[in-house]
């Protein structure tokens, strides 16, 4: 299952800018290569995997919830 890569990816740019974080460091937190992290945040359109998404945004200190709606 994939997310919109455009949400995503726009949603954690906005988190590493805000905690003042590059994409070297995020790899390093993460123990990947830069260039993987690269290739997630810039994939032309593509969708990124959940699990990638919901790691990417652990490792920044953040956790992802869920809410209903109310209509």
């Amino acid at each position: 299952m994939g997310i919109g890569m455009n949400e995503a990816s726009m949603l954690i740019k906005k988190i590493m800018e805000k905690e003042g974080i590059n994409q070297t460091e995020l790899a390093e937190k993460m123990g990947c290569a830069r260039q993987n992290i690269n290739q997630l945040l810039n994939r032309n359109g593509k969708s990124m995997r959940y699990d990638s998404f919901e790691n990417i945004i652990k490792v920044l200190g953040y956790e992802i919830s869920l809410k209903k709606l109310v209509k």
